[in-house]
């Protein structure tokens, strides 16, 4: 649990399972490198099970959840949105709104306040 009740404790939570490039971890981790050298060498940084990263910090003041980059959902990637749905069992129109909501992957977000990690 991230937040006041971790003593302060934030995560940045990259989702490489979203990047179309095949390059967002190299990216985001070059970019702190460059610019935030001292500060990257203390993060605390682990792989997730589903092949992203969770990079920790503690920080004096935190926000909630925030979303931090995100890209749209391919015309693929709704096919198969409504594909699950089908598959759970969902009646076509319900399928249908569900896929058509689906309309963004976030790719890099903060858990703060309340999150969950």
């Amino acid at each position: 649990i991230t937040g006041k009740i971790s003593g302060g404790l934030e995560v940045i939570d990259v989702d490489c399972k979203y990047d179309i490039t095949g390059s967002l971890w190299e990216d985001l981790t070059a970019l702190l490198k460059d610019n935030l050298p001292d500060i990257y060498e203390s993060l605390v940084i682990a792989k997730t099970v589903k092949g992203g990263y969770h990079i920790y910090y503690r920080c004096s003041f935190i926000a909630g959840n925030l979303k931090l980059a995100n890209r749209p959902t391919t015309a693929e990637e709704k096919k198969e949105t409504y594909q699950k749905e089908i598959n759970k069992g969902a009646f076509i129109p319900d399928a249908e709104k569900r896929s058509g909501n689906d309309k963004i992957r976030v790719l890099v977000e903060t858990r703060g306040e309340g999150g969950y990690v």
